[in-house]
């Protein structure tokens, strides 16, 4: 509860207040077309509220009305201005003061009749009590808020509608002036930039004739007209000049004011350059830049002008990173460069030819350090010059995708060791490459170099990893080179943006990837691919659950290309789930997109054994979402001569593919080579909608057969399926012409 004092103080500004309107009314001022509140009646001590609050909504971080004065819990009036196209003030927070008792509630103008409506307000509640169409839509008088308190008036709020125009366009002779922020109706304060012999052509408009819009209208002191242009010759002073545009209500009965809009032009000077450069030149990285002491000089018609760093921007203005060289400045739409040295803690340049040097643990904290700070060192080039093990307490290199490592890294045919229970070297890349470098840890608590453990899929990474090798007695607990994080709420682990090339990689024999068994989305080389896998080696094991691959483990996104070929498999795959193959677990893996795009496979041999409970094939486990593709791609010239096995009598198995849910006339799947001996019957264990226009085929394989040469009608009804007409093949896929997709052989190894 407010002291006698506090109740006296606010009395008196309350009335020195009214006192001034009065002065500046009588005087002829700027507030003398709206009446204004007195602001000096006292409100009683037994209705005081200690606070009083109009927001836009009824949330409590939404925007706050501004009342006039600032409330007072012993002032009784006061002044809301709003825009005039405002149909609802918003919403009523009120708390009671101490000894104020009684129900608090809002009396209020209701609907297009300006009928009084009241509402009830919890005392202190965290949410706000909405009064809705509670500014009268027909007219600009009567539009008052009543808060009161067990039944009697304590605060009044007079609604002040500011008239609006709705279009503003400024030219300079043909050119028009892009206005900063971009027009808006209820917005008043803009910035532009002009050339010194700027002329005006301003046009500001109506958007219409009600109570709630402006009828005059004046562009800088002269009247002008809705929807015609005001030539405007700029004075200026200091080179700036503020354009003024005035809007007047058409009936000022219920308070309205005239509404200003300022464009504050900056001339723009001919010339820009440092003339005094600034105290600090020279850098660490991650430090940020300093303009102490900096000086430009502009140049303008009448003469040359001094820039301190007050009236200047630069960029970069964070962190500095190693490849930063210069700081570019910018003033009145001109740029200049200042030059600056960046200390880097490596030997080298950074170059290609001159790459900085890792030649310690202590050079690799150093690059995590300067790429978590904000540095993705893009364009530079690193080589490890000896072999290295990182600390024990190591952590990623890039930790989110805003500091994502895009350097070039060659391991120079040096082995880099993991301590046991750490994660491996990067923890997320965007661009650069890896590429000539060993890898061993006991226990790598991730994939064995890349783990984008903290990444969505919209970051659209494009990097390259080549020929690195992960050694013999390493233990990942992802996938053998890189893993992501596992889909979310049913959708991409990775963007179809994120393409990785990866080229002339190893996974040694001895190796255990996905060590522990217990997750799904585990592959020899990558968790998921999008972009390439090519001429790469796994001869690991690799454990886990479901869509679990030699190579890899599924793809990433329903979109976008994505290929492995000319790779081999010659490990063991030992999965407990569905979806387990040689080269790769499953094609794309949920209900999402049944039109996705397949993976091509061309040209891989796998001499290993496969293992798991369902949809189990020697090169890829099964594809069982996608019912009809809708674009072509290859399955082809893949060799499988090892074993395959599920652990159910009744699993889908197959020498080349265990389950295929559709094929049609864009799946390419041909040449395909399995041993007679491996363990499957069939090259493909099952397939679920086969479209042909053949009138012979098997009837064991295949669970439905259709043609969509003429149509759809035929087709079933699969969930999120848009099923389009004349994608049918018109063989046999798995009768007479199986043996054209997969066949079985005893083939000879290939070299």
């Amino acid at each position: 509860m407010q002291s006698s004092d506090s109740r006296r103080t606010g009395r008196a500004l309350a009335f020195a207040l009214a006192l001034l309107t009065a002065l500046v009314v009588a005087m002829g001022g700027g507030l003398a077309a709206a009446p204004q509140a007195a602001y000096a009646d006292e409100v009683p001590a037994e209705l005081q509220l200690s606070a009083l609050a109009i927001r836009t909504s009824t949330t409590a971080t939404s925007a706050i009305r501004e009342l006039e004065p600032a409330f007072d819990p012993a002032v009784k009036e006061y002044t809301m201005v709003v825009p005039s196209n405002t149909a609802t003030v918003g919403a009523v927070w009120a708390t009671l003061a101490d000894g104020a008792s009684g129900a608090i509630t809002v009396t209020y103008p209701h609907g297009t009749s300006g009928a009084a409506q009241s509402k009830a307000v919890t005392s202190g509640a965290s949410a706000g009590v909405s009064l809705a169409n509670s500014i009268a839509t027909n007219s600009l008088a009567g539009n008052t808020l009543t808060i009161n308190v067990g039944g009697q008036e304590a605060y009044v709020i007079n609604v002040v509608r500011n008239p609006l125009i709705s279009g503003l366009t400024v030219k300079n002779g043909s050119s028009t002036v892009t206005l900063t922020p971009t027009f808006n109706t209820s917005k008043y304060d803009y910035s532009a930039l002009l050339p010194a012999d700027a002329q005006l052509a301003v046009t500001p408009t109506i958007g219409n004739t009600t109570l709630r819009a402006a009828t005059a209208i004046e562009v800088a002191g002269q009247a002008a007209t809705s929807g015609s242009a005001t030539l405007v010759t700029p004075s200026w002073s200091n080179h700036e000049y503020d354009l003024v545009v005035k809007a007047s209500p058409n009936d000022t009965s219920g308070g309205a004011r005239e509404t200003t809009y300022t464009i504050r032009f900056t001339q723009q000077p001919s010339e820009l350059e440092v003339t005094t450069p600034p105290n600090k030149t020279t850098y660490d990285a991650g430090e940020t830049f300093d303009p102490t002491g900096m000086q430009l000089t502009a140049t303008f018609p009448d003469g040359d002008q001094i820039i301190g760093p007050d009236s200047f921007t630069y960029e970069p203005s964070g962190a500095l990173g190693l490849a930063d060289s210069t700081i570019t400045v910018t003033y009145g739409g001109l740029t200049a460069e200042q030059a600056i040295t960046i200390n880097a803690p490596f030997e080298g340049s950074g170059t290609k030819t001159d790459p900085y040097l890792i030649q310690s643990a202590d050079d690799y904290v150093s690059l995590r350090n300067i790429v978590n700070g904000g540095d993705a060192v893009a364009g530079a080039y690193f080589k490890q010059v000896a072999d290295i093990t990182l600390p024990n307490d190591w952590t990623y290199i890039g930790r989110t995708p805003a500091l994502c490592f895009s350097g070039n890294l060659d391991g120079d045919n040096h082995l880099l060791t993991v301590p046991t229970g750490c994660p491996p070297l990067i923890g997320c890349m965007k661009f650069g490459s890896v590429s000539n470098l060993n890898i061993y840890g006991e226990r790598i608590n991730g994939a064995g170099l890349i783990d984008f453990s903290n990444v969505t899929g919209d970051q659209n990474p494009t990097f390259t990893l080549d020929n690195i090798t992960v050694k013999a007695g390493t233990n990942t607990v992802k996938s053998g080179l890189i893993d992501v994080t596992p889909p979310v709420n049913g959708y991409g682990a990775i963007s179809a943006g994120h393409v990785a090339t990866i080229k002339n990689c190893t996974i040694e024999e001895g190796v255990t990837v996905g060590c522990d068994g217990d997750r799904s989305y585990v592959g020899g080389i990558a968790a998921y691919i999008m972009g390439t896998i090519e001429n790469c080696t796994c001869n690991a094991t690799v454990k886990g659950v479901s869509y679990v691959g030699g190579i890899a483990g599924t793809v990433g996104n329903a979109m976008g290309t994505k290929t492995i070929k000319n790779s081999t498999f010659g490990g063991s795959v030992q999965a407990t789930g569905n979806h387990v193959g040689g080269i790769i677990g499953g094609d794309f893996y949920n209900s999402t997109a049944s039109n996705a795009i397949h993976i091509n496979i061309l040209n891989n041999t796998v001499t290993g054994t496969v293992t798991g409970e369902d949809k189990v094939g020697g090169i890829m486990g099964g594809s069982s979402f996608i019912a009809q593709a809708w674009n072509a791609y290859e399955f082809k010239n893949n060799l499988f001569t090892g074993t395959v096995s599920a652990t159910t009598s009744t699993s889908y198995i197959g020498g080349i593919i265990g389950y295929e849910r559709s094929l049609n006339k864009f799946d390419d799947i041909a040449n395909n080579i399995y041993a007679i001996n491996c363990g499957a019957e069939r090259g493909i264990g099952g397939v679920q909608y086969v479209d042909t226009g053949s009138t012979t085929h098997e009837d064991v394989i295949g669970e439905l057969y259709f043609s969509t040469e003429s149509g759809t009608s035929d087709c079933p009804t699969v969930s999120g399926c848009s099923w389009r007409s004349a994608h049918n093949r018109n063989d046999d896929p798995l009768g007479a012409d199986a043996a054209n997709l997969a066949r079985a052989n005893t083939p000879p190894a290939r070299a």
